[in-house]
């Protein structure tokens, strides 16, 4: 897609489609705190609290046996990792993916999978989602929302039993997710931050093919434009909160990649 196309598309949302789109939203927001999810989830508030987890990511880095290594640990994963699991006897033990396209398509093979907790936006509802197929739904769309313009993330959730923050990728959703349930030290794991399509704060297309998105999963088939700028504000608004309020240590074990807001250690070394 062209820059011109995707600012052209970008302006009849903004004008034509986003009012009906807030209505529909705050309609949502009233609602949603007396759902059975909001219930659900108001019991995971720091259930976990003073223990670690590992936040999973897709990235090229992941290995299967990185994953063996988990097997025993509270972890997180997202989107497409399912794809993985006819090679593995690992699971995580909470699944969450906020992409409408990833549910839609996949909605068969997630429904399936035999994990408790399965987080999914509230807005797939209107995809078919329900709750009798085991889903424990986000409400996304409250308060703290990332600015278009800046690109900057400025708050969170201190209760996602009511809304959980905008984030432009799924591994800050787990992150406050973590927060939420206690967790004190949090490490991501296969988060390379490396992506063959981004699109930055200025509205511009960047492009490398020689960039491998994925790499035990499937995903890579599948091409998304990354708002890359969105996606590291987001990472470095949780590493300052958590800095400075002293609630829970960040740490990025991924082998490799480019995320170099959190403090790195080495996922080995943490066995």
């Amino acid at each position: 897609m062209s820059n011109s196309k995707y600012a052209e598309e970008s302006r009849i949302r903004k004008i034509i489609i986003w009012p009906l789109v807030t209505v529909v939203r705050i309609i949502l927001l009233f609602f949603y705190r007396f759902s059975k999810s909001a219930k659900e989830i108001s019991k995971l508030q720091n259930k976990y609290s003073g223990q670690r987890c590992f936040i999973i990511g897709n990235g090229p880095s992941l290995s299967l046996e990185d994953l063996s290594i988990l097997k025993n640990h509270i972890t997180f994963a997202s989107n497409r990792i399912f794809d993985v699991f006819e090679n593995t006897d690992w699971r995580p033990t909470f699944y969450l993916t906020m992409d409408r396209k990833v549910i839609t398509e996949y909605y068969d093979s997630i429904k399936k999978l035999n994990i408790k907790y399965k987080f999914i936006t509230l807005l797939s509802i209107m995809n078919r989602a329900k709750r009798a197929d085991g889903f424990t739904f986000l409400y996304i769309y409250g308060k703290y929302r990332i600015n278009d313009c800046s690109y900057e993330k400025k708050g969170h959730s201190r209760d996602i039993s009511k809304y959980i923050s905008t984030a432009y990728t799924v591994s800050a959703t787990a992150i406050e997710l973590a927060l939420y349930m206690g967790f004190t030290e949090i490490v991501l794991v296969g988060i390379d931050h490396s992506y063959s399509h981004t699109i930055d704060r200025n509205k511009i297309i960047n492009e490398n093919n020689s960039i491998n998105n994925y790499n035990i999963t499937n995903a890579h088939k599948r091409m998304v434009i990354i708002p890359i700028d969105a996606m590291e504000s987001c990472y470095k608004y949780f590493e300052e909160y958590t800095r400075k309020t002293g609630c829970a240590k960040i740490y990025n074990a991924t082998r490799g990649g480019k995320l170099e807001v959190f403090e790195r250690v080495d996922f080995d070394s943490l066995f």
